[in-house]
Parts: C-alpha cells; sequence; structure tokens
C-alpha cells in the first residue's frame, strides 16, 4: 500500500470514529432534538414551491432541508446528515492542523471535538439555528487553510 492509501484509510476510521458518538447520541434522543419552531419548518419544507416562503427561517436552509427530504423523508436522516457532515468537518480540520500542531496536541483536539457533549448535542439538533455553528467552523477551518497556503505560498488566492 501507498502511503496515500494509508492516509485514505486512516482519515475514513477517524471519521467512523467522528460518527459513533453523534449516533449513539440521536439513538439515545431519537428521532433528534428540536425546537418548537420545527413544526412550521418541517411543514414550509414539503410546501416548498407552491407558496410564499416565511420571513424567520433562512431561505438557502429551506431549500437545503427540502433537497434531503426527497432522499428521505424523515427528520432522523436531517440528523445523520449533519453527524456525517461535523465528522468530515473535523476529519478536514485536523488535515490543516497537522502542519501545525504536533500529534498530542492533533489528539487532545481530536478528542474534544468529537467526545465533547455540547457538540454532540448541537450537531443532532435539527433546528433552524443549528447549522450555523458547523458553517462557522468550516469557515474558520477554510481560512486558516487559505492562510496557510499563502504563508507557503501555494495557494491561487
Amino acid at each position: 500500500m501507498t502511503f496515500g492509501a494509508l492516509k485514505k484509510i486512516y482519515l475514513f476510521i477517524l471519521w467512523i470514529i467522528a460518527v459513533i458518538p453523534g449516533l449513539i447520541y440521536l439513538f439515545a434522543y431519537n428521532p433528534c432534538i428540536t425546537a418548537g419552531d420545527d413544526v412550521v419548518i418541517w411543514d414550509t419544507i414539503h410546501k416548498i414551491g407552491t407558496g410564499r416562503l416565511i420571513d424567520w427561517i433562512p431561505p438557502f436552509y429551506l431549500i437545503l432541508l427540502s433537497y434531503l427530504i426527497k432522499i428521505v423523508d424523515s427528520i432522523t436522516f436531517l440528523a445523520i446528515v449533519q453527524i456525517f457532515l461535523w465528522a468530515y468537518v473535523i476529519v478536514e480540520s485536523i488535515m490543516v492542523l497537522a502542519h501545525v500542531i504536533d500529534n498530542k496536541g492533533i489528539g487532545l483536539y481530536y478528542c474534544f471535538m468529537v467526545f465533547n457533549y455540547c457538540n454532540i448535542i448541537q450537531i443532532i439538533t435539527v433546528w433552524k439555528d443549528a447549522i450555523y455553528v458547523p458553517a462557522l467552523f468550516w469557515l474558520v477551518h477554510y481560512l486558516i487553510e487559505v492562510k496557510y497556503k499563502r504563508c507557503l505560498g501555494t495557494s491561487n488566492l
């Protein structure tokens, strides 16, 4: 096996480990954690294209959810998608941090992000405002990556 193949297997194992706590909590809080306005959101995404969108719900979030429920019409599925994306963001951020932090620091970061109760509860919450935490984390991750590449002189930006 080449180094690249081993690296992909290693990252996939880290992704699986990051998914497991979210799935355990999702099972415990089945179908997921929601807020009171989720009833309105759930009704709205089933009626997208038939009327006016509600002002206080972000349109991008509604459109994204409407496409996801076309795959599987379940609120649990939406939480699983959030868990998978969060695990992906964590593994991607490890790739960036591997250039800056030693292995002990990456291990502590990984354990904190994967096994922190607050992170897991946030990720299994299907609510219009819950998606902003992973989105902001992902944005910060990419800004750090761009800055790091720019410092190395390998960025086209």
